[in-house]
């Protein structure tokens, strides 16, 4: 899938679209109904949204270095990444403790809907419109 989604849009429109799917993924969890089905709906989104989004985040990462400094940005990438998975789950089983899961998956859509939109405004950022003068 990624072979043929490379190179026909900028990679932050397809980390927009994956983090909006996945976004979709913890929404799917507040739909009432037989938990089975709604538990599968989840993991399917939230798949379908991570191999869309991850491998063009790393793509993205790598396009933004040099020779000199690659080694750097991954590692910043990477220690990103790992105060994320360390922080997350205290942050959000906290945020169950103190009031529900229902809560806690309405925030962390949000968090992917905030992300989403921050991946789509760096994409106007970085490559503005041409304007075209007559």
């Amino acid at each position: 899938m990624i072979y043929k989604l490379e190179g026909k849009r900028n990679n932050l429109i397809y980390m927009s679209i994956g983090t909006i799917i996945c976004a979709f993924s913890f929404l799917s969890l507040l739909i009432p109904g037989n938990a089975k089905l709604v538990c599968l709906l989840m993991i399917v989104l939230i798949t379908i949204g991570e191999i869309i989004a991850m491998p063009f985040m790393s793509t993205f990462m790598v396009s933004r270095t040099n020779e000199k400094n690659r080694g750097q940005y991954a590692a910043l990438f990477t220690m990103a990444w790992g105060i994320g998975q360390t922080l997350g789950p205290y942050l959000f089983a906290t945020l169950v403790e103190r009031t529900n899961f229902n809560v806690m998956f309405i925030v962390c859509a949000g968090v992917f809907l905030l992300t989403a939109f921050g991946f789509w405004r760096l994409t106007k950022l970085i490559y503005p419109p041409q304007h075209i003068s007559v």
